[in-house]
């Protein structure tokens, strides 16, 4: 069993910029977002990230053709 180190990633503070570049503070626009995808395990954090990226909605469900 390989162990993995817990790694942590900084949070905006309440009264910095938000990161997705809106200039406003985060507390106003998407800290809460923020925290929640911050709370997830770090794979289903990835995809939705990626999926976010790409533009798709990551909560659909997925259709077979």
């Amino acid at each position: 069993m390989k162990l993995e180190p817990i790694r942590r990633e900084k949070l905006p503070g309440r009264n910095e910029k938000c990161p997705c570049g809106s200039g406003k503070k985060a507390k106003k626009c998407c800290l809460d977002k923020i925290k929640a995808l911050a709370a997830l395990p770090p794979e289903l954090r990835q995809q939705i990230v990626v999926a976010t990226i790409l533009g798709h909605d990551p909560l659909a469900p997925k259709v077979q053709p």
